[in-house]
């Protein structure tokens, strides 16, 4: 109320003539700007110049992963399973995978990326598997950017100031922290659902809610945290607004009404297979939660992951600091807010008005969104403080269904953008603004060695084939490691069967079956010398294996010879040696 009351009075202090040639200098100023740009270009500019800014390594190696290699070959597997269900004309057993025993339903709504999935196959026509999921990446940021241009678009806003917010939306540290993610990739849709929400609830407009409900819902086909977080984020939200919520009914058509009830219909019969999903097992310990989360002092450090200072180290957890923009770009934040507020403070105009309020809007989300991505704790000078969500995660385990609150940054960016957008928007302040821009946008380019990762995809051959769809395999070596090694050598297994309908003792991501976890010990103790191998191939057949196949690159002679006595060879290639159990040594 106090910051409204100061820019009252500030407008009432400048005098007409002033305000009047403030306006028409802004106008004159997008004129200016608008010459040489058609808009649907702007669009595809922004998208250049952020796929540009993530893909930096990629763009001379597709062949090779983005970020996370776990990730990477995690996310192709699952493509690649949509796209054999799509080809196969399988949709209605999309959300199971055939390939773990003895699990069901392995794959959910969130993990599916049925949004991404005709995509990658589209491109698999005619490229190799990972070069598809590079492709489907870029893809998907280019959308994400060009529907940013066309939202800022409505706002009435300068090409420049267009793209330059765009950039600046999907292509800072707290997008790129989430996005290494790429299940997440859904998230990149958060601006413009925002922006959306805030031009309905803001300035009245009508016959956005077909646009909101298909954006929401692309994005939540490829990121089911979507959903979630911004029932998080519009509660409290909500609660301020809440003269504004009411009346919106009064104000929707029969068209309006359709569209909800539709996307309604849509999104209950493709979250059930999640809420399916996550029955038997335990809820997420807070510990969990608190370790993805942001840190306090997020704001006062230097992004560990920034081109200007490669030889910064990064610890375990210290990616965490990557949800936010860094001190560097508080700094420029905190310089562009009070430009920007000041010098719209002194127009009485409509446009600028309209934008006061979107600047408050955001403002409000920046802050709700920094509590929530705190977590359950915040220590401050090293006492532990739990916060209102950890309160009511605490008492609810449902509602840590955010495993990880950090990501809540992402929603950071609708300020990002709109407050350089307004400030590029008035001449007055247009060289101050781009060099603030400028400089945060340099603070925000990832390092180079966090883009492209060494591929390695373990392929199959004729062995595997004469698997039947009846034979369960135990593919080794599963236990040759810490847990970092064993979810790898799964992720080798399921991207190795996956072409072939033999089942494996395996699950997706983090989700264990006993039975996986008996058939790792097994093998630890086996090729320890703990277990003698009648006793191995007595209790694998005990679990309802088959044969176990051997990655023969990934074990030693001596070990190979081992496994012979295990159970005869029935077929071996230079990749693999396929052990039959069913029959007696």
């Amino acid at each position: 109320m106090r910051s409204a009351s100061r820019m009252t009075c500030a407008s009432r202090a400048t005098s007409p003539k002033r305000r009047t040639a403030m306006t028409a200098d802004s106008k004159a100023a997008t004129a200016g700007l608008d010459e040489g740009f058609t808009a649907p270009w702007t669009g595809f500019l922004s998208a250049a110049l952020v796929a540009g800014l993530y893909f930096q390594g990629l763009f001379f190696s597709l062949g090779s992963f983005w970020r996370d290699s776990f990730d990477g070959r995690l996310i192709l597997w699952i493509l690649e399973h949509g796209r054999q269900k799509l080809l196969g004309v399988e949709v209605a057993s999309y959300f199971q995978s055939i390939q773990f025993f003895p699990y069901k339903n392995s794959l959910a709504f969130s993990d599916s990326l049925i949004g991404m999935a005709p995509i990658y196959t589209l491109w698999r026509i005619c490229v190799s598997e990972i070069v598809a999921l590079n492709l489907t990446l870029i893809t998907v940021l280019a959308i994400a950017a060009v529907l940013v241009d066309r939202q800022l678009r409505a706002l009435d806003l300068a090409p420049l100031a267009r793209v330059l917010a765009t950039v600046v939306a999907l292509s800072s540290f707290p997008m790129f922290a989430v996005m290494g993610h790429f299940q997440l990739f859904g998230l990149l849709f958060a601006p413009v659902v925002m922006i959306l929400i805030a031009r309905i609830l803001l300035l009245d407009a009508r016959g956005l809610y077909p646009e909101l409900f298909m954006t929401m819902g692309f994005g939540t086909a490829i990121a089911m945290y979507l959903p979630f977080m911004l029932a998080f984020l519009l509660l409290p939200l909500g609660a301020i607004y809440w003269r504004r919520v009411l009346a919106l009914p009064k104000a929707m058509t029969r068209k309006d009404i359709a569209a909800a009830g539709l996307f309604g219909l849509a999104m209950a019969m493709l979250i059930l297979p999640y809420i399916g999903l996550q029955k038997g097992f335990p809820p997420i310990p807070l510990p969990e939660v608190q370790f993805y989360a942001a840190r306090l002092s997020s704001f006062f450090l230097l992004t560990p992951a920034n081109f200007l200072y490669p030889n910064l180290s990064v610890e375990p957890g210290d990616w965490e600091r990557s949800y936010s923009p860094g001190a560097v770009g508080i700094v420029c934040l905190l310089t562009a807010t009070t430009i920007v507020v000041r010098t719209l403070a002194l127009a009485e105009d409509p446009t600028t008005q309209q934008r006061l309020r979107l600047l408050g809007f955001a403002g409000l989300v920046f802050v709700i969104a920094w509590g929530l991505s705190l977590g359950p704790y915040v220590e401050i000078f090293g006492q532990r403080i739990i916060t209102p969500v950890g309160i009511v995660q605490k008492h609810i385990p449902a509602l840590r269904v955010i495993r990880a609150p950090g990501r809540f940054s992402i929603f950071f960016t609708l300020y990002f953008a709109l407050v350089f957008a307004f400030g590029m928007s008035n001449a007055a302040i247009r060289g101050r603004m781009m060099v603030l821009a400028l400089v945060f946008c340099v603070f925000q380019i990832p390092r180079a060695d966090f883009i492209a990762k060494e591929a390695r995809i373990l392929r199959g051959d004729d062995c595997l084939t004469q698997l039947g769809g009846g034979d369960v395999a135990s593919v080794v070596p599963l236990a040759s490691g810490g847990h970092l090694d064993w979810i790898n050598a799964r992720i080798d297994h399921m991207l190795l069967m996956l072409p072939y309908k033999a089942r494996i003792f395996d699950g997706y991501g983090n989700r264990d079956t006993p039975e996986l976890q008996r058939v790792t010990h097994l093998e630890r103790l086996f090729r320890g010398g703990e277990l003698s191998a009648p006793d191995y191939r007595r209790d694998l057949l005990g679990l309802g294996a088959t044969h176990i196949v051997v990655v023969n690159d990934a074990v030693s002679s001596q070990e190979a010879a081992r496994f012979e006595a295990v159970a005869p060879v029935t077929c071996r290639t230079s990749a693999v040696s396929v052990h039959s159990l069913l029959r007696a040594r």
